[in-house]
């Protein structure tokens, strides 16, 4: 399993960002940044930005419109995002090894 965000919790109230940089180099990306990946330790590499927040607003480069995706699928074209927390405004039940 891939971890992006291995200290994200689901119970802090807080948002967990990763951004990734256009890698300068592919060939430095498989042998450097992958493998970090690999091992949960994606949050370590120098092509990520990593946040934590409960508000965020994002403004497209240019203010031109984008693809917008949400868990891998599109959600339509925009020229920015604003994205707020509501703690605790789902209730959800998860196995317990999950918790």
């Amino acid at each position: 399993n891939v971890r992006i965000a291995p200290n994200a919790s689901m119970h802090d109230g807080i948002l967990d960002v990763c951004m990734v940089k256009r890698p300068r180099y592919f060939l430095r990306m498989l042998n450097v940044d992958l493998p970090k990946l690999l091992t949960s330790r994606f949050d370590k590499s120098s092509i990520v930005q990593y946040l934590e927040c409960q508000n965020l607003h994002i403004t497209s480069k240019n203010g031109e419109p984008v693809y917008l995706h949400i868990d891998g699928d599109t959600a339509g074209v925009v020229d920015h995002v604003e994205i707020k927390l509501k703690h605790k405004a789902l209730n959800a039940i998860v196995p317990k090894d999950l918790e």
